[in-house]
């Protein structure tokens, strides 16, 4: 994902479970950093831009839960420093999907393991909004 003109973030889930980020930033490659900790992920993990200077990443939990992280680029440090943030009380069946909505406003998306299609504004502290039945396939 491009943070901005001069800054890639590649974002991955790789091969142990874990959630690592690489960033090229001035044309230079920085080191692998697994920022999940010790916390397995499900899924390919998802990524917005809040701004130039911070990065939102979004994962699917081992029981669930929708993860969340934040890197804050003029400081280099990820909050929660350890592991993630939970986000929702409702346990997800897939991983979170982000879109830009107004400046401040990124939303995202996800299936509830109760087969709903769930929405959840990235800044509120609130629970998810059910959006609509998932169709049974």
């Amino acid at each position: 994902m491009f943070r901005s003109f001069v800054t890639l973030d590649v974002l991955t889930r790789r091969g142990d479970s874990r959630f690592w980020h690489l960033a090229h930033a001035n044309g230079t490659w920085g080191t692998w950093t697994r920022i999940s900790g010790e916390l397995p992920i499900q899924g390919q993990p998802d990524a917005i831009g809040a701004s130039e200077d911070s990065l939102d990443v979004l994962a699917w939990g081992q029981d669930g839960e929708m993860l969340h992280k934040k890197l804050n680029s003029s400081s280099g440090a990820w909050t929660p420093e350890h592991g993630f943030e939970v986000r929702t009380d409702t346990k997800l069946s897939g991983p979170p999907k982000t879109m830009r909505g107004a400046p401040g406003q990124n939303q995202v998306f996800a299936c509830s393991d109760c087969n709903e299609l769930v929405w959840k504004g990235l800044a509120s502290s609130a629970d998810v909004v059910l959006v609509a039945q998932a169709p049974r396939v």
